[in-house]
């Protein structure tokens, strides 16, 4: 899925600096917008190649300042 459908559901449903638990992070698209968006997020995943994609991709996320 996209990072906007992420995005919608992260900064609708949780507050700023709020958590997000996500149990099939696959590739990491929700921890990408947790971190994006200034979420504290938690990803696990049964296949440890996605769980290193996922930790590779969040590393490079530029993160968005809150006020």
């Amino acid at each position: 899925f996209s990072i906007k459908l992420a995005e919608i559901f992260i900064r609708s449903c949780c507050p700023p600096r709020g958590w997000v638990l996500d149990p099939f992070s696959g590739s990491g698209t929700t921890m990408d917008a947790c971190v994006r968006y200034g979420r504290n997020g938690a990803g696990v995943d049964i296949r440890e190649s996605q769980t290193e994609i996922g930790r590779r991709r969040t590393a490079e996320v530029q993160v968005e300042l809150l006020p």
